[in-house]
Order: C-alpha cells, then sequence, then structure tokens
C-alpha cells in the first residue's frame, strides 16, 4: 500500500506492471496503458490496460491509511470462510480491526503489516508485498488487479 501523500503521483501506477506482465496476466496483449479513475471511488486514479467489456488489467493506488479501514469486514469474511488458520497472524488482525472499529486508524507501516498479513491468511508466501488478482466479469470479461505494500 502507499501512504496517502503518494496517490496524488497516480501516472506511476502504470509503471507498477510492465507490457509482459499484462500479457502475462490478460492471456494476450493489450492496448494501454491509460490513466483512468476507478469507477464509484470517487474520483481514485488509476492505470488501464485494454478495455472492460473485453480483458483488461486495472492498477489502482490506494493510501495504506485508507485500505486498513476495511479490515473489520475483511476479518468477518476471514472468520466465515474459514482462512484463519495461524494464531498470531489472527491476534495481529483482531487486535487492528479493534483499533480501526473504536474509531482509531492504524498508519501506514501498521496499515503495511496489515497487508502483508492478509496475504499470508490467503495462502501467500510470508514477507511478500505484492499480490495480484484474477476476478472474472459476470459476463465474459476477465479483469486482474494488483497490489503492492509499501511505505515509500
Amino acid at each position: 500500500m502507499t501512504s496517502a501523500a503518494d496517490v496524488a503521483a497516480a501516472p506511476e501506477d502504470c509503471d507498477l506492471l510492465g507490457a509482459e506482465q499484462v500479457t502475462a496476466l490478460a492471456g494476450r496483449a493489450l492496448d494501454g496503458p491509460r490513466s483512468v479513475t476507478v469507477a464509484g471511488a470517487d474520483g481514485m486514479p488509476a492505470c488501464l490496460w485494454g478495455d472492460f467489456e473485453a480483458t483488461a488489467v486495472q492498477v489502482a493506488r490506494v493510501p495504506a491509511e485508507d485500505w486498513a479501514q476495511q479490515l473489520p469486514a475483511a476479518l468477518e469474511q476471514a472468520e466465515a470462510s474459514g482462512m484463519l488458520d495461524d494464531a498470531e497472524n489472527t491476534r495481529k488482525i483482531r487486535e487492528a480491526s479493534e483499533l480501526i472499529s473504536a474509531g482509531g486508524r492504524l498508519d501506514a507501516g501498521q496499515a503495511c503489516a496489515m497487508f502483508s498479513t492478509m496475504l499470508e491468511i490467503s495462502g501467500t508466501e510470508a514477507g511478500l508485498s505484492t499480490t495480484i488478482n484474477l476476478v472474472l466479469g459476470t459476463s465474459s470479461p476477465s479483469v486482474s488487479s494488483a497490489a503492492r505494500g509499501t511505505t515509500r
């Protein structure tokens, strides 16, 4: 994740993935990249390759502190799915979720640590700060999203 101060420099989102990575994700070369805003996200800048009507890869940057605000809901989903099988990671996420539920906020470093912990819970190798999620659309589109945890 990034800090709130880094978000204004959105064109660098297009540097997070290279053409070879985009092609590997999409299964074919895509037009782009081009700067866009994420629909329904109050002007959140993003970078888009391709077209959501067919195949697209989108990278959006979210301040770590803002991303962390969704931890209580993510914890609830992880508990419901049975993904929480590590006592230490579960304890860390519960503590952060309780702080957020009580109106607190995590700083960028704490939020990035929680991001990495959530990656571990989902089966990603410990210590990584990047994830790529493939999301199948409702008709035929395939959409890929990439996330990276950094405090820059």
